[in-house]
């Protein structure tokens, strides 16, 4: 997905790897756009929550560590690992296809 596509208030799905360079132990977590400003930030960027301190009502300026939560954000004009559903399947059946075909089928370290 086109990161200029993102809507604020939407859901998503970021997808990053364990294992960076072989792709075959993913960790999805669901995360709420939060659109461009959001968070403080020399650089324009794209914002995202995770959903269930979203939903807790925790916000960036209120957030403390007593309140588990984490933001993610990447520049604008760069694709992030932030996908709709439709698409976050499609990665995932792409990591089950490595991992079908890898040495470590288990997924393994």
């Amino acid at each position: 997905m086109a990161s200029e596509n993102y809507v604020v208030g939407n859901v998503y799905f970021a997808i990053t790897f364990l294992d960076e360079d072989e792709r075959l132990i993913p960790v999805v977590e669901t995360v709420i756009y939060l659109g461009t400003g959001a968070i403080p930030s020399e650089e324009p960027e794209h914002h995202f929550q995770d959903a269930e301190s979203h939903a807790a009502g925790v916000r960036f300026e209120d957030a403390s560590s007593a309140q588990p939560h984490f933001f993610l954000t990447f520049p604008q004009g760069r694709q992030g690992p932030v996908y709709e559903l439709s698409k976050a399947i499609d990665v995932l059946k792409e990591c089950q296809e490595r991992r079908q075909s890898s040495s470590k089928g288990g997924g393994g370290f």
